[in-house]
């Protein structure tokens, strides 16, 4: 391994413990600490993907030590899940669901002649907004845990050996 990427490995095996108990803190922070959390908000999601990004690099070298691709995943299943940020995803769903929404609209505007059948629609879209937020409020620690379980992982000892 080239000496940039030794080092990256040993920051990353370093790091780990400490993005975990930084994990830790943002789940709690979010479920007892609401209004602390929404007041730093941003300081919490460039918390949140600092800590991805440090499971994805540690995801990678574990990538890069497996012997094939089947029993990487086999193995690796947990920290797979741990990388991806599922609000993400959700909110991709969400804006795709608005999109066809915004879609159905236009496609239905032609056939509906009193401006306030429109209106009734936009408020009932709102709405649903409004609860998919709330939703994902409370979604977004929960999908964070799987996080903490990489904990389980991380007490392993690796097999490999780094050359220096």
């Amino acid at each position: 391994m080239k000496p940039f990427f030794v080092k990256l490995h040993s920051w990353s095996d370093f790091l780990l413990p400490y993005t975990l108990l930084l994990l830790i803190f943002i789940i709690i922070a979010e479920f007892f600490f609401v209004a602390f959390y929404a007041a730093h908000h941003l300081v919490f999601e460039v918390l949140d993907w600092i800590i991805i990004s440090v499971f994805a690099v540690d995801l990678g070298f574990k990538f890069h030590r497996s012997k094939s691709f089947p029993v990487f995943l086999k193995t690796s299943w947990l920290d797979i899940i741990a990388v991806i940020p599922f609000f993400l995803v959700f909110r991709m769903l969400e804006v795709l669901g608005v999109f066809s929404r915004l879609a159905d609209v236009s496609s239905e505007a032609q056939h509906v002649v009193g401006a306030s059948v429109e209106l009734e629609r936009e408020a009932k879209a709102l709405r649903r907004t409004a609860r998919s937020e709330q939703f994902l409020k409370f979604l977004r620690p929960v999908l964070r845990t799987p996080r903490l379980l990489k904990a389980v992982h991380f007490f392993e000892h690796p097999s490999h050996k780094i050359k220096h």
